[in-house]
């Protein structure tokens, strides 16, 4: 399953027709959208997560009103788009989840999307770089499938799946920096192309 976090909904049913696999979206302000209520619930074995864009809960300037909603709404977690910046945080046992942007980046990244996935054991979301995640595709030397997450907060990442693990006391999630995704200088040639990019106009998705 894709899930999209918005803007532009029209590009999860364009994904939706040609792939052929569910897609799960919201819509966001670039969508006309200015709904409280404009999120959805994705059911998993550990527990329900909401999905918003998150410019009505003032994701650009604070995670904390995502985080309240998202616990009154008994979820384990959200995930959001809308800041166009990566960023996985566990907090008061709430995962928070940006992917990022393939399209517009606003981080220096070049791109990033995430990989979640849920088992009765609880949740494991990793970032990774656009571009270095189609390397091995291209041909251009081997990287693993991507760069690791960037720690974008005091929650302890663990780079081996990038689950976040919770801390001895709930924090604050106005108090959790969100440090941009910055990518580091490399030498090796930007990649282009990919069947899902080219599908996609200027949504934030994973």
């Amino acid at each position: 399953m894709i899930v999209h976090c918005g803007d532009y909904y029209a590009d999860a049913q364009e994904i939706r027709a040609r792939l052929g696999i569910p897609v799960l979206a919201v819509k966001g302000n670039c969508d006309g959208c200015f709904d409280f209520e404009a999120c959805s619930l994705l059911e998993t074995e550990c527990g329900d997560i909401l999905i918003t864009h998150g410019h009505m809960e003032d994701v650009g300037f604070s995670m904390q009103k995502l985080y309240y909603k998202a616990l009154e709404s008994g979820c384990i977690g959200a995930f959001f788009g809308h800041t166009h910046r990566s960023v996985f945080v566990e907090t008061g046992g709430v995962y928070l989840l940006n992917p990022g942007s393939l399209s517009q980046p606003r981080d220096g990244s070049g791109g990033t999307f995430a990989l979640v996935t849920t088992s009765e054991a609880g949740l494991q979301a990793k970032i990774y770089y656009y571009e270095d995640f189609m390397l091995p595709a291209a041909g251009v030397g081997s990287t693993g499938g991507g760069a690791d997450a960037p720690d974008n907060s005091a929650a302890d990442n663990s780079a081996a799946g990038g689950t976040a693990s919770a801390p001895e006391t709930p924090a604050s999630p106005a108090a959790s920096p969100v440090a941009p995704a910055v990518r580091k200088p490399k030498q090796k040639p930007k990649v282009k192309g990919g069947h899902l990019r080219s599908l996609i106009n200027y949504s934030d998705r994973f």
